[in-house]
């Protein structure tokens, strides 16, 4: 009698072990199919109403109402006014938001951040990156790249260093910061990853061109 109970026991504990264990695989694929289809929705998306493959006009278009309700009231002295643009807490210049275009299609976009001082490199510059991480990650997820933000003296002018990376489908975002000589900034680059290696490759073949036809010069 009491091996038959010992054996129901065991029959009955496995059963419930099963019955929790499935939940957990019902939801991993749950998962997985929400994931392929943000990746199917998103990768088409550049930010707001703006798509790839839109024509130059009807980007310039949306490039204004972009900025326009990005703008927030800074500070108000009557008949003078002035503005910050923000995406959340992220500050971008007005002047600094670029389209580029492959066959006359909307490829890459680019936002520059405010300009900061060199002596904020370890505040605010750190907090600018912070801030647009922020609204990008609840959406996407952790970053696919990440490195540390360089030292001032680590840094050459006019180049850009790629702090975080995410890959969603055919896109990439990237978050940057940039020494312009004077100051720095943080850039936010999204783009068509396949056009853009083409056109890296194009002008690599080009250099090459061009340096093997100059060495009959000599």
């Amino acid at each position: 009698m009491k091996y038959f109970i010992t054996i129901l026991m065991f029959v009955i504990l496995s059963g419930c072990n099963k019955k929790e264990e499935q939940p957990k695989n019902n939801n991993s694929e749950f998962l997985s199919v929400q994931k392929d289809s943000l990746i199917l929705i998103e990768q088409e998306k550049v930010i707001a109403d703006i798509k790839f493959n839109m024509a130059e006009k009807e980007v310039k278009m949306k490039i204004k109402k972009f900025i326009h309700n990005s703008q927030k009231l800074d500070y108000d002295y009557g008949s003078f006014k002035t503005y910050d643009y923000l995406i959340g807490n992220y500050k971008f210049s007005e002047y600094g938001v670029r389209d580029y275009y492959y066959e006359k299609k909307l490829y890459k976009f680019e936002i520059e951040g405010d300009l900061i001082e060199w002596k904020y490199l370890d505040t605010e510059l750190k907090e600018q990156v912070k801030h647009i991480y922020n609204v990008i990650t609840p959406k996407y997820g952790k970053p696919n790249l990440s490195y540390e933000i360089l030292a001032s003296y680590q840094m050459n002018e006019d180049y850009s260093y790629l702090i975080y990376q995410w890959k969603i489908g055919k896109k990439e975002i990237e978050i940057r910061v940039e020494d312009t000589g004077s100051y720095y900034r943080v850039n936010v680059l999204i783009f068509l990853a396949d056009i853009e290696k083409l056109l890296r490759e194009k002008e690599k073949l080009k250099e090459k061109e061009q340096t093997d036809s100059a060495k009959e010069i000599f």
